[in-house]
């Protein structure tokens, strides 16, 4: 449930983000007074040129940091996609398994008391991590992790490359599983405007 809720979310997200570009564009491209521009002085001119070079990079900025969340979510889906074909094969491996018990089978001998060794059960691991959010600004993820340290929780930065572009990513490392990591996920949106946490697991 935790995941196909994290994919409708990531959905949304994707939908506002997108429509928050281009409504973010339109504005600044709005030049109604270009006919005035060219009957105004040549210091009136420059300051104009230098503020629609402003608006221009912050768009820019913006549009990268579009880019990089979009890559993100798109990695996402299709992990929880990978992970979902995962499970439905364990679960068709445990059918068979359990289908082939049920089928009687005729002894040849007396059957001999069997030993049964012992399985050991796997080793708990800690490289299940929160993924917080991706940035193309390391001020941004600067910020968030401030804001995290505060509520109590161990934050790193990863650096990182996408689509050839560097970009910041804000983890929480440590947990021994998808649920330890999901839990903690869930109470940092409760505590916080954030939304669209996910759990992966390292290696």
């Amino acid at each position: 449930v935790f995941l196909w809720l994290s994919v409708v979310l990531v959905s949304i997200n994707l939908l506002f983000l997108l429509l928050a570009g281009l409504w973010l564009s339109s504005q600044d491209f709005k030049q109604q007074d270009n006919v005035a521009l060219a009957h105004t002085p040549n210091k009136a001119v420059t300051t104009k040129l230098a503020t629609v070079n402003q608006k221009l990079e912050r768009v820019q900025q913006q549009l990268d940091q579009l880019s990089i969340t979009l890559s993100e979510q798109q990695q996402l889906i299709a992990k929880s996609s990978h992970n979902i074909d995962q499970q439905l094969q364990a679960f068709n491996a445990k059918q068979n398994q359990f289908a082939l018990a049920l089928k009687p089978v005729k002894p040849t001998t007396e059957p001999k008391p069997s030993q049964k060794k012992a399985i050991p059960s796997p080793k708990p691991t800690n490289n299940w991590h929160v993924n917080i959010g991706t940035f193309s600004s390391k001020d941004a993820a600067l910020r968030l992790k401030k804001q995290l340290l505060v509520l109590g929780h161990s934050v790193q930065i990863n650096d990182t490359q996408i689509n050839d572009k560097q970009a910041y990513r804000v983890q929480l490392p440590g947990f021994k599983d998808r649920e330890a990591a999901e839990q903690v996920a869930t109470k940092i949106m409760d505590q916080t405007k954030l939304n669209g946490l996910w759990a992966w697991k390292d290696g």
